[in-house]
């Protein structure tokens, strides 16, 4: 069946750097430009993704999408994204006719859709190309998403993803077992970072909101992820809601222990399980399929 899906559009940068791989691996037309969105997309009814839902943060992208009168396919890629404008201007343009259609990839912005009525389809759509990420034996390292150096500073960045509360306490106990990417040392390539996992047997996300990326790489080579987010995927053992904040670190302790016992094991099974959660096939960029209400929930 003939993609009739070809366009992608993303003015949000705080997930601009996601949306070139994405367009890359489903063969999409990224546009990034304001000016040149709005021009191409005035007025035009050819079905467009929008990449990140984080039009609270961006005047130009709520201009463009309410300028464009095709099918919309909103691909949320967290909680940030249902912000309450941005949820009353997807409800008004359903209401008016035009398709709108929201993909949500977590737990929390699924049950928050579903309080709401909102048409939504539950989709893990690869963001990336993961081919590169292949079972290896596992290292005796934990895994912590040290920061993001575009959007805060290191200590900033840290913080919210619970390094002063949960992960200074564990590296008391684990030393350099706890390991992690500077994120002021500059950008590493997937090569690099293949063979930061490689040394791990475990990833520790406290939070649900940053590091879901990492959490599918590492997944892909067999590597569970400790969370109290993301609980439906298979890879994902849950944790209590306050280990960001440092709390339940003994049943913390017990969870990493527990998966301890996997070290030096090449986990297909992880990795498989967690293969088959991605969509692999394109059947998601026609129209049929959204056209689908069978595909759709409410």
């Amino acid at each position: 069946m003939e993609r009739e899906i070809k366009n992608v559009l993303c003015l949000a940068h705080q997930v601009e750097y996601f949306s070139h791989n994405f367009a890359k691996h489903w063969n999409l037309h990224l546009t990034t430009d304001a000016n040149v969105a709005m021009n191409k997309y005035s007025g035009n009814r050819d079905p467009l993704i929008v990449f990140g839902g984080h039009m609270h943060s961006s005047e130009q992208l709520r201009k463009v999408v309410r300028a464009h009168i095709g099918p919309q396919i909103f691909l949320f890629t967290g909680l940030g994204d249902l912000k309450e404008p941005n949820i009353k201007y997807i409800r008004e343009r359903h209401w008016s006719g035009r398709p709108t259609y929201v993909i949500v990839q977590d737990p929390k912005s699924l049950g928050a859709l579903k309080e709401r009525g909102m048409l939504h389809r539950e989709l893990y759509i690869p963001l990336k190309d993961y081919s590169a990420y292949k079972p290896t034996k596992t290292g005796n390292k934990i895994f912590f998403h040290g920061g993001w150096p575009r959007l805060n500073t290191k200590i900033n960045s840290r913080r919210r993803l619970g390094w002063d509360k949960l992960c200074a306490p564990l590296q008391e106990i684990y030393g350099d077992r706890i390991l992690y990417v500077d994120p002021n040392g500059g950008p590493l390539n997937s090569t690099q970072m293949i063979e930061l996992y490689s040394q791990c047997f475990v990833y520790l996300k406290p939070n649900t909101f940053g590091g879901a990326t990492t959490m599918w790489e590492l997944g892909y080579m067999g590597r569970r992820t400790i969370s109290p987010g993301h609980v439906n995927l298979p890879h994902v053992i849950q944790s209590a809601d306050d280990i960001l904040y440092g709390g339940h670190l003994d049943d913390l302790i017990k969870l990493i222990e527990e998966e301890s016992k996997h070290i030096g094991k090449i986990q297909y099974d992880v990795a498989e399980s967690v293969k088959s959660c991605h969509i692999q096939d394109d059947s998601w960029l026609t129209l049929d399929f959204w056209n689908n209400w069978n595909n759709l929930k409410k």
